[in-house]
């Protein structure tokens, strides 16, 4: 399911406390949907059905609230939330907090945050932050990745069938269904209070959770060769990102420049973003 934000103005005579209701609500929904934790937040949407009709719901009354700009040439009038909402280098509750209409008058002041927080990754002043943020984030998936990979060697523990009996097979299958999490599990990273560089001990942690996905992926890639392409999980042999790759993903994987330019444009024009989910 996308998620879009589109450029709109509230309809002459709305009143604003009207608006704000409808807006909490649709968010409300939201945070229901969308788990509040890092490696979540801004993640794929949830199965919570009666959430989403809520937050459809609430899309729709907001919806005839406003005036919501249609396409025209030339003129980009909507941009998925992604750039945020999907954004590893932003606060969970940041991205989290996307899921939402934002009214004209508040947008200015919300683009200014989000611009000085990528302005402060970029040079530098939230490296502790994001140190224990990313790995978090990896140890996260290692937790996701190895787990899956147990489940596939124990749904084969009792095969009859003659590649399953194979010693290279059983040998990898060993190493796997024996496999334990050599890294912290995730836990929740508090928003940052300040600026600060990252630690000894943090840049420590950050090698050790990323030699521990090296691992990962060369067992994945063993288990791999070992199976018949439906039983295959080729996900899993793409490597981890490294922290500088992390921190670069804002500019890589989404393109948050462009979305920038978007919506100072939309700050210029005097306009807001409706969330339409």
């Amino acid at each position: 399911m996308g998620v879009d934000w589109y450029r709109m103005r509230p309809r002459k005579g709305m009143s604003k406390s009207h608006l704000s209701h409808a807006i909490e609500e649709q968010a409300a929904a939201c945070r229901v949907i969308l788990p509040p934790g890092p490696g979540h937040a801004g993640g794929e949407i949830g199965l919570d059905h009666e959430a989403t009709e809520t937050a459809v719901k609430w899309s729709q009354v907001l919806d005839a609230l406003l005036v919501v700009e249609k396409d025209e040439p030339g003129q980009i009038v909507c941009w998925r939330i992604y750039p945020i909402a999907y954004n590893s280098v932003f606060p969970p509750e940041e991205r989290l907090r996307a899921y939402r209409t934002i009214l004209p008058d508040e947008l200015p002041e919300q683009v200014a945050r989000w611009m000085a927080w990528m302005d402060g990754v970029r040079n530098g002043a939230y490296e502790s932050y994001l140190s224990r943020l990313y790995l978090h984030e990896i140890s996260l998936r290692l937790c996701v990745h190895g787990q899956l990979l147990r489940e596939a060697a124990q749904a084969t523990l009792d095969s009859v069938n003659a590649w399953a009996k194979k010693e290279k097979f059983l040998r990898v299958r060993e190493e796997v269904v024996k496999l334990e999490p050599r890294v912290p599990p995730p836990s929740l990273v508090d928003s940052p209070s300040r600026p600060g560089r990252a630690t000894e001990r943090e840049i420590a942690a950050r090698d050790r959770v990323l030699e521990e996905s090296h691992y990962l992926v060369d067992l994945t890639k063993r288990w791999n060769a070992c199976q018949r392409t439906r039983r295959k999980l080729s996900h899993f042999e793409k490597p981890y990102e490294n922290f500088e790759q992390f921190k670069r993903s804002a500019d890589t994987q989404w393109q948050i420049d462009d979305f920038f330019s978007w919506v100072r444009g939309c700050c210029e024009d005097e306009v807001g973003l409706l969330l339409d989910f």
